[in-house]
């Protein structure tokens, strides 16, 4: 009898110990006991990207961070705040190149660079200061450089690899080689034939759509056929803004079709560079969408007027418009807004290009 008691009380005070450290461990493995290495680590590049050549080439949303190459950090914010001693820094935001804007009379701003994901490359920030959209697909000599189809190209070192950077010039400014690099020139700093032929003897043999200015043969100066083209080409997509104040985070370039979005019931605004003294001309789409060009203290300029129809494409440019503007301020650029109607009934795409004379 006591040996039978002693059984059943060793059973019974063993049982309910026993059963309680294996419904722990159960709870306790259930989470933890994947042999999958994901669950412990986040991967490469966060999580959030791939390496290549032992920087990270970042998911959309994410970009790489300037202390560490092999990181994808969230771009839902600005990687540094754009202030007065980082005028002209550079970084890499939703794979394309985001840089730092200072304008006498107006606060610090941010301006779009090189669209790295139109251009098929990846937005790479090679230092707090500078980024660059690299051809991970290309080969080259580090320390190389060239100008080709008026696109920068810059050899440059990523852990071993050499990879071009590449900046596509535009057609505002023109690709120029240096002695240690290949750099994109605004036109106005180009004086053979205005950045649009070269010179032969004392005459200037022009691009296709640019001619002579009147008996000038020294310049080369865009025609009204060769506006017609230009006008007509590949847009680039733009946004406006609804708020005046608002105006730095609209820029249109010069000598680029630009399409934006016109909200109804409202004004928008838009800007773009004032590069020197002199005339400018916005040409558009639709002959009743813009009301004035704008000062920065919100006046406007009172030398705006309609020219009417482009003569050689008045389908495609039914109205145009000049307005000579000032540079006033210590530099260039310079920026004046485009003030749109506030008549519209509807949403309606505008293309619309500004120029000068």
């Amino acid at each position: 009898m006591t040996i039978t008691n002693n059984k059943r009380y060793f059973e019974e005070t063993t049982f309910w110990p026993v059963a309680i450290l294996a419904w722990v461990a159960v709870f306790v493995c259930v989470p933890g006991c994947d042999n999958n290495e994901d669950d412990h680590e986040e991967g490469e590049c966060g999580g959030h990207g791939h390496l290549h050549d032992g920087v990270c080439h970042c998911d959309e949303g994410y970009t790489t961070d300037p202390a560490d190459a092999t990181v994808c950090v969230a771009t839902d914010a600005q990687t540094f705040d754009c202030t007065l001693e980082r005028d002209g820094w550079e970084q890499c935001l939703d794979n394309k190149v985001q840089y730092c804007h200072i304008v006498e009379g107006m606060d610090p701003h941010f301006h779009w660079g090189a669209d790295c994901e139109a251009l098929g490359y990846a937005c790479v920030q090679l230092t707090e200061s500078e980024a660059v959209c690299v051809d991970d697909s290309s080969t080259c000599t580090a320390g190389e450089f060239k100008c080709e189809a008026n696109t920068a190209y810059n050899c440059i070192d990523e852990d071993g690899h050499s990879h071009w950077a590449i900046e596509p010039c535009g057609t505002a400014a023109h690709c120029h080689e240096e002695a240690a690099e290949a750099h994109c020139e605004e036109e106005e700093s180009v004086d053979e034939c205005d950045g649009h032929g070269h010179l032969d003897g004392e005459e200037c043999h022009c691009e296709d759509g640019y001619g002579h200015d009147g008996d000038d043969t020294s310049t080369c100066v865009i025609q009204p056929a060769g506006m017609c083209t230009l006008f007509g080409g590949e847009p680039h997509s733009h946004e406006v803004v609804t708020t005046f104040a608002d105006f730095p985070n609209a820029h249109a370039d010069l000598y680029e079709p630009i399409e934006v979005e016109l909200p109804a019931g409202a004004a928008s605004y838009i800007h773009f560079p004032c590069m020197h003294d002199g005339e400018y001309v916005i040409f558009v789409d639709n002959a009743t969408v813009i009301d004035a060009v704008m000062h920065r203290d919100e006046t406007d300029v009172a030398s705006f007027y309609g020219a009417g129809a482009n003569g050689v494409c008045a389908t495609e440019i039914p109205e145009h418009y000049h307005v000579e503007l000032a540079m006033d301020a210590d530099e260039a650029p310079v920026p004046y807004i485009i003030r749109f109607t506030d008549q519209l009934t509807e949403a309606t795409t505008v293309r619309f290009m500004v120029v000068d004379e």
